[in-house]
């Protein structure tokens, strides 16, 4: 059962992303609860569901990306502002420091993630 070309099935794509659950995805989309349900076991469908999950991910982080600046900037305005009480300032700055120390550890697994895959591209170990 492809999903290309059937306005139903694309109709319960959007709907599975957009709604909390299965039933409300199906009167969402006008499309039998149990009907959702089979097609769910359909690996093209699943497929296809995953897909369009990857997508909305996608776009959800390239937004939290462009957001970004504006929040090291609130964060370490925070940090910074005296008016603000003690407590505030430093939950900013250790919010800062959560914040580079978790991107440093993304950053150094993806170095090597990378060296291990072009030890497992060349053969060598």
């Amino acid at each position: 059962m492809a999903t290309n070309g059937n306005p139903r099935q694309k109709r319960a794509i959007a709907a599975l992303l957009a709604e909390p659950n299965v039933k409300a995805a199906a009167a969402s989309a006008g499309v039998g609860y149990r009907t959702i349900l089979r097609w769910l076991e359909d690996p093209i469908f699943r497929a296809a569901l995953t897909q369009a999950e990857d997508q909305a991910i996608d776009s959800a982080v390239r937004l939290l990306a462009g957001a970004g600046a504006d929040a090291v900037a609130t964060m370490t305005a925070i940090m910074a502002d005296v008016v603000n009480a003690p407590g505030v300032r430093l939950r900013a700055a250790g919010m800062v420091l959560d914040t580079l120390l978790k991107l440093r550890e993304l950053r150094t697994l993806a170095d090597r993630i990378q060296a291990l895959e072009a030890i497992y591209a060349t053969g060598d170990e």
